[in-house]
């Protein structure tokens, strides 16, 4: 993306090298004449902001532009905070990236006493696992699977299809299969 200055800066180009008028430059670019013909003007206390900017930066480098403005306004300047974002990045002042730590292997935070991480399974028939799968028929009907996995062994201990979900586990099934 060219900024405004850089376009000021290729119309001036285009006059002083091949003579062309501002209009035809401004026609060309496919700018105003207005915006091509603006000088910004430079506030007079300009220099002494960007220093108070860069000695807070310097001092908090955790802290962005937003609350380096109210460090400012606290301090006495009546500046925009618009005017010192547009300081900030002309600075070239960032704020680090935040590094954040790799997350352990093991029991994640709110895992229950009683799940498969904190108790792995140690011998056949010592954790199962249930998990319902959704299926369409090719009619479109839906299809619900219910499945039974020893963790120890990885059997499949009970595949039930069912076009409903069913409401209870039976005590009965599971029970049959320890024995």
């Amino acid at each position: 993306m060219v900024t405004p200055d850089q376009q000021r800066a290729a119309a001036d180009y285009l006059g002083d090298e091949f003579g062309i008028s501002q209009r035809r430059a401004s026609r060309v670019m496919g700018r105003s004449r207005s915006s091509l013909r603006y000088r910004r003007r430079h506030p007079r206390d300009e220099p002494a902001l960007t220093r108070e900017i860069r000695r807070l930066a310097r001092r908090f480098p955790r802290y962005g532009y937003r609350r380096i403005h109210a460090m400012l306004a606290r301090r006495g300047w009546t500046v925009n905070l618009k005017r010192v974002r547009r300081l900030w990045i002309e600075l070239g002042l960032k704020r680090p990236v935040r590094l954040r730590k790799p997350r352990k292997l093991g029991p994640k935070p709110g895992a229950s006493v009683n799940s498969c991480i904190e108790q792995p399974a140690r011998f056949k028939n010592d954790v199962w696992t249930c998990d319902f799968i959704h299926d369409r028929t090719a009619d479109g009907r839906p299809l619900k699977w219910l499945t039974l996995v020893d963790e120890y062994t990885r059997e499949c201990l009970v595949l039930h299809a069912a076009v409903t979900k069913p409401v209870r586990l039976g005590v009965s099934e599971p029970e049959s299969l320890r024995a």
